[in-house]
């Protein structure tokens, strides 16, 4: 698992964009689906919310296919 960090989302990609917290990697997880994307979304602003920023934190499960 690595610390995230939620840059951007993009609905017209149904892409989410993430920094690594250190600042070593960024990353765009692309999903499948838009009810994919809608529940990310709504975990990634719930995160906001609790965490009282626009770009919250959170832990990623990261294979080889994004770096």
């Amino acid at each position: 698992m690595r610390r995230v960090i939620v840059k951007a989302v993009s609905q017209i990609d149904l892409a989410i964009f993430y920094e690594s917290v250190d600042g070593t990697f960024s990353l765009i997880d692309r999903l499948d689906s838009f009810d994919a994307w809608e529940r990310q979304v709504g975990l990634i602003l719930h995160l906001a919310q609790k965490q009282g920023t626009d770009e919250p934190e959170m832990e990623l499960e990261i294979g080889g296919d994004y770096y």
